[in-house]
């Protein structure tokens, strides 16, 4: 998760900021949900699933949040956590909740 890009990526990361701030609202109201939806098919083609089984998420939080709010989770239910348990400790409020 940490370290350099591969060039071939961050001359595509260039390329796309490039873009963006070329016209910043034209690339918000135009041109985004075209690029995310190009996205999600590029990712899901790369981890073999349909392109609608795929979400995009801002980040890891995030989307360990919702995978646990879309348990239907009962009184007395148990998670087990990985390796590191102090990562959800983070999601305890999540889980009390009643995701």
């Amino acid at each position: 998760a940490y370290g350099t890009l591969p060039r071939p990526v961050r001359a595509a990361c260039d390329a796309l900021t490039d873009r963006i701030e070329a016209s910043p609202d034209g690339f918000i109201k135009l041109d985004t949900a075209g690029v995310l939806a190009d996205a999600r098919r590029r990712v899901a083609g790369f981890v073999h699933v349909e392109h609608d089984e795929l979400v995009l998420v801002p980040n890891t939080s995030h989307g360990v949040a919702a995978v646990l709010r879309s348990f239907e989770w009962e009184e007395g239910g148990v998670l087990i956590g990985g390796a590191c348990l102090c990562i959800w400790a983070a999601f305890v409020p999540t889980l009390r909740v009643g995701c």
